[in-house]
């Protein structure tokens, strides 16, 4: 099963299986429990901090994924307590942890991971994610046996795993275009741990298997000013980086041009010693003139002493190594961008990159994309706030970043009745209601698809809100798999400082009006940074995203992605109607703005070509 995960640990191989007396290298008939570890070697490189690490009594083990970014800070506290090492690493400090505080060691645990821990005597297992789910942890219960891997293609190793379809997480998929938002992955039977969670099994007791949150956040509103809330944020923001640029290898930054990734880069350099960032960028750009941002992130680059990488994207390479991008991804993706981000890790795994900074994060926690404009601006008008509302409409549709339609859009969203939403949805042919009936309606009538976007049957009603539920649920945790498998598939540990969880849960207790101020988005982010940015950066208002000329793309490849789909759609037919090919050749020609509803049919019939979905 570690062989299909050998990419995300180039550095090391080890595994471990005991019958509960003693630890054993290779499998017997009497093991009960199994551990196995592939290592990319970023803090401590020496062979003591390899894994599975032991305790030195024999009784605990641990194998982990991540980076434990406080580890010297708990390191002189379990020291303290009389706690002895033998590494340097943050590895055996999380064992360590778990051995003398249990569970409690998570919420002490500042950083990014998921891990197994056995105690032998107890027959115990504890199996846990962080906060926001930067590392995954997958479970796949075979009866009474219980499969915990990083990766589900992992499973494949195993002769009694068979890759199946999820129908519900399918069509949920290709009408929503979002997964990675509740247990359930398209692999029936496979199971995130969620975000905060814990999983705990105990053979003594024949407990069952309990998986529950650890991690449940009191979230308040801050009372100080907008320049106390421009300190606090500096204060966290800068702490973040600095233990996020712990390493023992040299780190890089992807850098797109965009504020937060810009963020990053001005202020490390501003803030740290040179001798701790390595100061090279590597930036996707782009052929159509309206998504390439590379002028920006040229003068971050001059501004910051750094040394920018650039490459290009193309439709080519995208069609050239699909297949392997959907291997490494797990399950399909709702848009390319994911492979520009997957062409930034290749391009730093060429130039021996070992870890990377990114931006991720910022968007949901500050009100960074459009539709927090649109929801601003409709509560502005239902609380009547009418000159608010049109001065607010004013600058931020002079950057692009709202239309007439987007405002009814979140109106119609956010106070229409569900039934007449979805009425509405159908007639004006919205993929998302089902309009032109290209998924099978009965099908979805029962297995009781849901709207993942309104849980609680309505959609937030509110900025902060809406934030929360992107943090949460329905944004971050995706892209943070996205990221995840496009960084692991070089070998490359991407680190994302914005996720640190006192800054985002800091950031969640702001109101929106230090958010989205003066036309602007990420206000307190931007006010934070000003002397870390050049003046194209911090007076930039338009929002690009990490885009590909994906439309183009798409418009012109329409005859062999139809061929594709006549050849495999016997795959998902239960999913179909008779229309489903005519909306997807009218939604990829660009006869209508549902082209990504067709590329998601046609990731899905590829996904399950490459894993042999049935």
């Amino acid at each position: 099963m570690l062989q299909n995960a050998q990419h995300r640990g180039p550095d090391g191989f080890g595994t471990l299986f005991s019958d509960g007396n003693s630890w054993e290298n290779k499998e017997t008939d009497s093991a009960w429990i199994g551990l196995g570890h592939v290592r990319l070697s970023i803090i401590d490189l020496s062979d003591a901090s390899a894994q599975p690490i032991i305790s030195q009594c024999g009784r605990f083990a641990l194998v982990f994924n991540g980076e434990i970014y406080n580890y010297l800070e708990l390191r002189s506290e379990l020291v303290g307590l009389g706690r002895t090492f033998t590494s340097r690493g943050d590895s055996e400090v999380l064992l360590q942890g778990l051995i003398e505080w249990g569970v409690g060691v998570l919420p002490r645990l500042r950083g990014m991971f998921s891990f197994v821990f056995v105690d032998l005597k107890a027959e115990s297992v504890i199996a846990a994610r962080d906060r926001y789910g930067i590392k995954p942890l997958y479970l796949w219960r075979e009866g009474q046996n219980f499969h915990f891997a990083s990766e589900v293609k992992q499973f494949l190793g195993h002769p009694k795993w068979k890759a199946r379809l999820n129908q519900k997480a399918a069509l949920e998929f290709l009408l929503y275009g979002v997964s990675d938002y509740s247990a359930s992955t398209l692999f029936q039977d496979v199971e995130h741990i969620l975000p905060g969670s814990v999983a705990t099994l105990n053979r003594n007791t024949n407990d069952e298997l309990r998986v529950e949150k650890w991690w449940n956040p009191q979230r308040t509103s801050f009372e100080g000013s907008y320049e106390d809330a421009c300190e606090k944020y500096q204060y966290l923001f800068r702490q973040s980086l600095d233990i996020h640029l712990r390493s023992d290898v040299p780190i890089a930054s992807c850098l797109s041009g965009g504020l937060d990734s810009s963020a990053i880069v001005g202020a490390t350099s501003r803030w740290f010693d040179n001798n701790r960032i390595s100061h090279h960028t590597f930036t996707a750009t782009s052929d159509d003139r309206n998504l390439d941002e590379s002028q920006y992130a040229r003068a971050v680059n001059e501004f910051s002493g750094s040394t920018g990488h650039e490459l290009l994207p193309t439709s080519e390479r995208l069609w050239k190594e699909l297949d392997q991008i959907i291997w490494h991804q797990d399950e399909p993706f709702g848009s390319t961008s994911i492979f520009a981000q997957w062409c930034v890790f290749s391009a730093m795994a060429d130039q021996g990159i070992k870890v990377a900074l990114d931006g991720q994060g910022a968007d949901e926690q500050l009100g960074g994309y459009n539709s927090f404009v649109s929801l601003h601006i409709v509560n502005q008008i239902m609380k009547g706030r009418l000159i608010s509302a049109q001065h607010s409409f004013r600058n931020f549709k002079n950057s692009g970043r709202v239309t007439t339609n987007s405002i009814l859009s979140a109106m119609a969203y956010t106070h229409l009745p569900k039934t007449l939403r979805s009425a509405a949805g159908r007639f004006a042919k919205i993929p998302s209601q089902n309009g032109g009936n290209w998924l099978n309606p009965h099908l979805m009538d029962g297995l009781g698809v849901e709207d993942p976007f309104t849980p609680s049957g309505k959609y937030p009603q509110s900025v902060s809100e809406l934030s929360r539920d992107m943090v949460d649920r329905i944004n971050l945790p995706m892209l943070l798999r996205f990221e995840d498998r496009n960084s692991m598939a070089f070998g490359i540990e991407a680190r994302v400082p914005f996720v640190d969880h006192e800054l985002m849960e800091f950031a969640l207790t702001l109101p929106e009006g230090y958010l989205l101020r003066d036309g602007n988005t990420k206000s307190v982010l931007r006010d934070s940074v000003v002397d870390c940015l050049p003046t194209t950066i911090a007076q930039r208002r338009d929002k690009i995203g990490f885009q590909t000329a994906e439309r183009s793309w798409l418009a012109s490849n329409v005859g062999e992605i139809l061929s594709e789909f006549d050849l495999l759609s016997d795959r998902a037919d239960g999913l179909m109607t008779s229309s489903t090919r005519e909306f997807i050749q009218s939604a990829l020609s660009g006869e209508n703005s549902n082209y990504l509803a067709g590329w998601r049919m046609f990731a899905l019939l590829r996904w399950m070509k490459v894993f042999d979905v049935c």
